[in-house]
């Protein structure tokens, strides 16, 4: 688990009524590249984080509201380790863009079945690659296609382990979609054999 970064001037919500109230944040340094923002409200602050993304621009995202007046819930309200650890959160994915493991915006089911017919072309003949994209456009994306997924960041430690491959998911979805058996109906049980002829 990443080191919690210690800030006395935003730790604690009595500090925090201390700061005068202004338009740009406090920040707080939490990793490389990576900072805490804290807005003054004249009545209850805000948290922000920043992101450098290089070549001098910079991301920013809004956390939720700080636990000045409310207590901290962990999702709309949050205390000082709890901001933090979504501006981690936020932070990773960020890296994740910027080194093109993970796509920027919104990424559908439309966006996976995409990558993992590109992926299966290399390995699958030609007949199954159309097959797979036959049972795609006729049975998944009319219905779902523009339904957001997002592959998941699972922490390990102090590193974040590369996002699964997202065409796995289309690939999950692929093989529990397709069309079911014609099912058994009691006329063709009790449908007569054909005899096979013998030989004489």
């Amino acid at each position: 688990m990443a080191r919690t970064a210690r800030n006395s001037a935003l730790e604690t919500r009595t500090a925090r009524a201390r700061l005068r109230i202004r338009r740009t944040p406090y920040f707080a340094k939490i990793a490389k590249g990576l900072r805490l923002g804290y807005y003054r409200g004249a009545v209850a602050g805000s948290w922000v984080a920043r992101c450098y993304r290089g070549a001098g621009v910079y991301a920013t995202e809004a956390l939720g509201i700080a636990d000045d007046t409310l207590e901290a819930d962990g999702v709309k309200v949050l205390d000082y380790w709890q901001a933090q650890e979504q501006a981690r959160r936020w932070g990773q994915r960020q890296r994740l863009i910027a080194e093109g493991m993970l796509r920027e915006g919104s990424y559908t089911v439309f966006n996976a079945v995409t990558d993992y017919l590109a992926e299966i072309q290399a390995e699958k003949s030609p007949a199954a690659v159309q097959g797979a994209k036959y049972v795609f456009d006729a049975w998944i994306l009319p219905d779902l296609g523009a339904i957001q997924v997002e592959p998941p960041i699972a922490s390990t430690g102090d590193a974040t382990s590369l996002p699964p491959n997202p065409s796995a998911s289309a690939r999950s979805v692929w093989r529990s979609s397709r069309p079911p058996a014609k099912p058994l109906t009691t006329r063709m049980l009790a449908a007569p054999a054909r005899r096979l002829p013998t030989a004489s």
